[in-house]
């Protein structure tokens, strides 16, 4: 299990190391919570409200609003209604950098890579926001089926809004070399030890302060409960266990960390609106469906 607070989801292939998501709307309250990536994530809203931190910063992005992650940033998002529609597009500076030494690689590429230089958190300036949502809506409707044969266009966009950007002087110094060292020393020992048996008294003994204040600081910087987010990290592996293994309901829940079948049971349920056993039939017959689809299609093409 991973021993840091990244997030475990491979973004994009080693052929297109690029990739986009879409959120919303879930017509509930829901957070995605805090994590980091090595990509850098682009954050557009679309509709409604969105509730982001990054890196010890709240916003509330409105729609039409851009907001930028660094590398290794804590960052989450949320909504209290659901209403919100978001895009998220993320890539690894690599994607979109050069190995020539020339004067664009010497003063942002390389400052951006080795952290020195960031992305701003927000575009807020209204003609820019204008600007970079033209160019973002068209990234997101090129890649609206993932092709290796769109990375050149797919550049050329992120190289444009980076062109925008830096013309605009958006980029800045990095002025905090070692950010949020606690909070990734507390997030990454939960994270190793959901599984087991975990309370706020002892994880407060282990980091020196009262299990009270603890519980405190969680909701203050995370905007979610010790608990919650335990059985997020506890929610996500099961899901793992019960699509990736022969694994019993019963055996699932427990390999997870959940002390009761029946809690395990209810709490999926409610999280997810289905049953853990109707899950696992419902993504396998998915993914039979999505299997015999692409074997119509390649014997359509002769393949």
């Amino acid at each position: 299990m991973n021993t840091e607070l990244r997030e475990n989801k491979i973004h994009g292939t080693s052929a297109y190391p690029y990739t986009q998501y879409f959120v919303g709307p879930v017509r509930h309250q829901f957070q995605y919570p805090v994590h980091w990536h090595e990509e850098i994530e682009i954050i557009y809203v679309k509709e409604g409200n969105l509730d982001l931190y990054i890196d010890g910063q709240s916003f509330v992005g409105r729609a039409g609003e851009v907001f930028f992650v660094n590398s290794k940033e804590l960052h989450y998002m949320g909504s209290e209604d659901g209403m919100v529609q978001y895009c998220t597009m993320l890539f690894p500076l690599t994607f979109i950098s050069f190995l020539s030494e020339d004067a664009l690689e010497i003063k942002l590429m390389r400052p951006l890579r080795m952290g020195t230089q960031q992305f701003p958190r927000v575009i807020t300036d209204k003609t820019m926001q204008k600007r970079l949502v033209e160019i973002l809506e068209r990234m997101i409707a090129l890649n609206h089926e993932m092709k290796n044969s769109n990375q050149f266009e797919t550049r050329i966009l992120l190289l444009q809004m980076m062109q925008i950007m830096y013309t605009e002087g958006c980029f800045r110094e990095n002025k905090r070399t070692k950010t949020n060292t606690f909070e990734k020393k507390l997030l990454a020992y939960i994270q190793a030890h959901y599984t087991e048996k975990m309370s706020l008294t002892e994880l407060g003994n282990r980091f020196h302060m009262s299990g009270k204040y603890l519980s405190r600081y969680f909701k203050e910087h995370f905007s979610i409960t010790f608990i919650q987010y335990v059985q997020h990290l506890r929610l996500v592996y099961a899901k793992e266990l019960l699509l990736g293994t022969d694994l019993s309901v019963l055996e699932v829940a427990l390999q997870a960390g959940f002390s009761s079948v029946n809690y395990f049971n209810r709490l999926f349920k409610e999280v997810y609106q289905t049953s853990p056993l109707q899950y696992k039939k419902e993504q396998l017959q998915q993914e039979k469906e999505g299997l015999k689809l692409d074997g119509e299609r390649k014997s359509l093409h002769g393949n």
